[in-house]
């Protein structure tokens, strides 16, 4: 369609389209409805015309449904703060207890440097104890 029009040097001012489930149609606004009505008809495109002011009155239509609901949208602004204030509540106390958790637990180096600690003052003790029976047998 965008081909067809191109070519056609129809210039396309407002366009508006629907799907509804596996189907759809677009509404258009041309500057040139002859010129569109032909480019349309030669591409094999299924038509119709409606007058602009028609379009208005749906816009309008828009507008007021737009309006009675702008209760219910100011209803909503009213609730995100309370939301967003709970959900970074939420968030800080979880990070406290991640932070508390961390703090609380061994890493893997912490027990590595533990283990080796104990290692080497058991080979000390074994050294001192070697050279102690050493010193006895010597002599």
């Amino acid at each position: 369609m965008r081909s067809a029009l191109g070519s056609a040097k129809v210039n396309i001012l407002a366009f508006l389209t629907v799907a509804v489930g596996a189907e759809g149609f677009v509404q258009l606004v041309v500057d040139d409805l002859k010129k569109a009505k032909n480019a349309l008809g030669d591409g094999g495109f299924y038509y119709s015309e409606q007058e602009v002011l028609h379009l208005r009155t749906q816009l309008a239509e828009v507008m007021k449904r737009l309006e009675k609901q702008k209760n219910e949208i100011v209803e909503v602004q009213k609730i995100d703060p309370v939301l967003e204030a709970t959900l970074r509540a939420s968030i800080e106390n979880l990070t406290n207890r991640i932070e508390a958790l961390e703090e609380g637990r061994l890493e893997r180096w912490d027990v590595t440097l533990v283990l080796l600690q104990l290692l080497g003052a058991i080979g000390v003790i074994l050294g001192v104890v070697l050279g102690i029976a050493r010193y006895l047998i010597g002599k």
